[in-house]
């Protein structure tokens, strides 16, 4: 039996592919999320709430931009995981953009 090695799934494995080495220091991600068809008329302001989060509309139905910031990329990725995607009438949350300040070599 051949085995495969596991896919990329879900915001973790998105970010540790896209930045695999560890890094400190304040990150901005972008993110797509994917919202149920029918969603809770309040979930852009729940979204909104959380702290460090700003929404942004987008055109496309079922959909809602999202400029995360957090203290380190561990933190954005838990917080990824942990707040947005378990929020209700949220199908998906994609990282689509990370941005890091610029690192000077000692």
């Amino acid at each position: 039996m051949r085995t495969h090695p596991r896919p990329l799934s879900g915001a973790e494995s998105t970010l540790d592919a896209v930045h695999p080495e560890p890094h400190a220091g304040p990150v901005t991600v972008g993110v797509l999320v994917r919202t149920a068809i029918d969603p809770p008329d309040d979930l852009g302001d729940r979204l909104s709430a959380l702290p460090g989060v700003s929404t942004v509309e987008l055109e496309e139905e079922g959909s809602i931009g999202l400029v995360l910031q957090g203290e380190s990329l561990d933190e954005a990725h838990d917080r990824l995981r942990d707040e947005v995607q378990s929020l209700e009438g949220v199908l998906a949350a994609w990282p689509v953009h990370l941005e890091f300040p610029p690192t000077t070599d000692a």
